[in-house]
């Protein structure tokens, strides 16, 4: 990415040719071992990792590129990644992606005159883009939970239905997802990205009965309507773990595991701060 030289010498990526990832990415793949990604924030370390695995299969021709399409390669964020050249390769290797609503507030501030040029907002988790070029996103949350408040799972990903982050900034907005396409990413998607999806991400004979009852129609209302939706009942195994009050009573049974207090919830009784 282009940027002011001050921009410039900030950037630094650990998996470069010749550097101690890189070589470790190559051999584990070349002894056919699976890899994810654990932290990737912009392009140029991604294509890293993809030359690594190039290198892999260069050093061990047994390594067939359906051999690594079998291995759903992974990388999260999708913080100014992919771009959008980008997005055919990482679907010739069948990477699978996960992407988290709150980097349109960590990148899109880098956007500016004396950091990276405007046209690079286009990079800011491109989902639309990479699943309409053959890659699968999956959706992701670096949310903490608390019992003081906190925002659900589905009001952190209202973002990339409106593609507006917290600044209230537009960011990419072409690549605005609808609904369904978001539970997917929550869900069956996801499954395939930890490889468990003859078990999980449906309600389906033969899988694990994990469910979760919410408190309003996830697919009623504006996309804002999420911030009010949240777990009411949550089933693990076919077991009642977690049974909020409010919906305990309407079964005429106990409240089960933790009461959390969602953000929601502690503005609808106080009104917003």
């Amino acid at each position: 990415m282009e940027a002011s030289k001050e921009t410039k010498e900030l950037e630094w990526c650990q998996n470069g040719p010749g550097t101690r990832e890189f070589n470790a990415t190559k051999t584990a793949i070349a002894n056919y071992q699976r890899v994810q990604v654990g932290h990737a924030f912009a392009d140029k370390g991604v294509d890293y990792f993809l030359d690594a695995v190039d290198a892999a299969m260069q050093e061990n021709p047994a390594i067939t590129l359906d051999y690594i399409k079998d291995l759903r390669l992974t990388s999260d964020h999708c913080g100014f990644y992919p771009r959008i050249s980008q997005i055919p390769r990482l679907a010739k290797y069948g990477m699978i992606i996960s992407c988290g609503a709150n980097v349109l507030d960590r990148s899109a501030p880098w956007i500016g005159p004396t950091r990276f040029p405007a046209k690079y907002m286009e990079q800011i988790a491109p989902i639309r883009s990479a699943i309409a070029g053959g890659v699968m996103v999956t959706f992701e949350s670096e949310a903490g939970i608390n019992t003081a408040g906190t925002r659900s799972y589905f009001g952190h990903a209202i973002p990339f239905l409106t593609r507006k982050n917290a600044r209230g900034v537009e960011v990419s907005p072409g690549e605005a997802i609808d609904r369904n396409t978001l539970l997917k990413m929550m869900t069956t998607w996801a499954a395939r990205y930890i490889m468990k999806e003859d078990v999980l991400g449906s309600l389906e004979k033969g899988k694990w009965a994990d469910f979760i009852v919410l408190s309003k129609d996830y697919f009623q209302g504006p996309p804002e309507a999420l911030y009010d939706v949240y777990p009411v009942m949550t089933v693990i195994a076919g077991k009642t773990k977690v049974l909020r009050e409010e919906f305990a009573k309407e079964l005429g049974k106990n409240a089960i595991g933790p009461q959390i207090v969602w953000t929601a919830e502690a503005e609808n009784a106080t009104g917003p701060e």
